[in-house]
């Protein structure tokens, strides 16, 4: 049976829903419910939280079909993981990771070299060379302001593809999934120094690209 296949399976057997007044029921309410075999409650949850890590997956992957399928296999996961799930992060982190590592796995097994991991030694290199610069820095757009300029937006969205892999995806997290630095040195399986120093060196890459396109991003703080 395909992903999809599998996923509609899960929720969308409509003999097995119940009545759900879904807008008052919490993320959790909707577990507890799903774990009892109320097929409709997962597929509330499902409806709720899929953009958000849809948006991860092609991030990730960079490929429609690959974050679809991706998406799915996370989806599949977590109904089978269920009555593992013990509410002591939101349902929607709970996802994220599982999303972020089957998006990681599929990397892996692909032999194309397309996802090949940008070398460690590189983010120490240059943090050597830079002993005085603060990782706390930051020198782009806060997200409403980028939501605000249409065509620095679009900008920032290409010098943001051009980071490589491991920067993009730190960055990402933190300045547009608003993840702290604890839960991304979680997910990425890194010290959370090794996080702080990936964003300032994503941000330092994506100041001089906005420069050589004459945009002087404005100074933004950063709190953790």
């Amino acid at each position: 049976m395909t992903a999809a296949a599998s996923l509609a399976t899960v929720a969308n057997d409509v003999g097995e829903h119940r009545v759900l007044s879904a807008p008052q029921l919490s993320d959790l309410e909707l577990v507890h419910l799903a774990r009892d075999g109320d097929h409709g409650a997962f597929h509330v949850l499902f409806q709720r939280h899929e953009s958000r890590v849809y948006a991860l997956a092609m991030r990730l992957l960079r490929n429609p079909e690959w974050a679809r399928d991706a998406v799915q296999e996370s989806f599949i996961k977590a109904y089978r993981a269920l009555r593992k799930f013990e509410g002591r992060s939101a349902f929607g982190t709970w996802m994220y990771r599982l999303t972020y590592n089957q998006c990681l796995d599929m990397r892996r097994s692909d032999k194309s070299g397309r996802y090949d991991e940008y070398e460690e030694e590189r983010f120490l290199a240059d943090e050597n060379e830079n002993p005085g610069a603060s990782p706390l820095a930051s020198e782009i757009p806060g997200p409403e302001e980028v939501a605000e300029r249409g065509e620095v937006r679009e900008q920032i969205a290409k010098a943001v593809e051009a980071l490589p892999d491991t920067l993009r995806e730190t960055l990402v997290m933190r300045e547009f999934d608003g993840l702290a630095y604890s839960e991304i040195a979680k997910l990425q399986k890194i010290p959370k120094g090794t996080v702080m120093s990936r964003l300032f060196h994503a941000r330092k890459r994506l100041q001089e690209a906005l420069i050589e396109q004459g945009i002087r991003p404005g100074m933004t703080s950063d709190d953790d």
